[in-house]
């Protein structure tokens, strides 16, 4: 059964005050509940355990793509969770979303708005 991670958020008992949890954090809380330490998993995912380490201590700002995807199934987690700690699917741009994004920023801002409002009225349609 998948592992449901509804927070990203944990208390600190200095203080009482939340604070966000990091990608490491969020990868080590996971590697612990699903009962890997860190050379079983990284071996799994096909990386050093020093990498792994590295992920888990802030010292890699994020995993690449395969390592997020295959982290991901092996802890029965959603990569969004990993990355942003958000329930749901990671949302990667197409193509023709990438090519929309480029041609936007080459536009003047009087540019910009008014594409926004077209595309604000198709979507209303």
């Amino acid at each position: 059964m998948p592992l449901d991670f509804r927070h990203s958020f944990w208390e600190n008992g200095d203080n009482g005050r939340m604070q966000t949890l990091t990608i490491g954090q969020r990868i080590r809380l996971a590697r612990d509940a699903a009962g890997f330490n860190q050379g079983e998993l990284a071996k799994r995912i096909g990386i050093k355990q020093a990498s792994l380490s590295d992920l888990e201590n802030g010292l890699s700002k994020a995993p690449s793509a395969k390592v997020l995807l295959d982290m991901a199934d092996v802890l029965k987690v959603s990569p969004r969770w990993i990355i942003d700690g958000e329930d749901g699917e990671l949302k990667v741009a197409t193509p023709q979303e990438h090519q929309l994004l480029d041609l936007f920023r080459h536009l003047s801002d009087e540019q910009k708005a008014a594409m926004l409002g077209t595309l604000n009225a198709l979507k209303a349609k």
